[in-house]
């Protein structure tokens, strides 16, 4: 599991670490807890690298917000390339490059907003 792409996600979902939680094993392995205001999460219970329905939502998400950030993309349209390639991956099934697909995108988006 990559705890730091699935924390990636989740930030872009919405959630945001709650450092008012502490607990001695997350201090032993780094974890975190997660909220979104309703509901906190610890780290390592995230699925997004594991579940369709975990993941969807986040593709669904990406493509109301591809619409306005994915034309400002570079002139060979790199970006939105790997996109396309790694969503077209959900119409096959092959979870695992949808995932890496949106992390890309995410980690892009996120450079974007700076």
């Amino acid at each position: 599991m990559n705890t730091e792409d699935n924390k990636l996600i989740a930030e872009f979902m919405g959630w945001k670490v709650d450092k008012s939680i502490s607990s001695a094993h997350f201090k032993k392995t780094g974890g975190y807890h997660l909220t979104n205001g309703t509901r906190t999460m610890a780290s390592d219970q995230l699925q997004y690298h594991t579940s369709w329905d975990w993941l969807m939502p986040v593709v669904d998400k990406i493509a109301k917000e591809s619409m306005y950030y994915l034309t400002f993309d570079d002139d060979k349209g790199t970006n939105f390339q790997k996109l396309q390639l790694g969503l077209n991956g959900a119409t096959t099934g092959n979870f695992d490059l949808v995932y890496k697909a949106v992390v890309e995108f995410i980690k892009w988006y996120n450079e974007q907003k700076h």
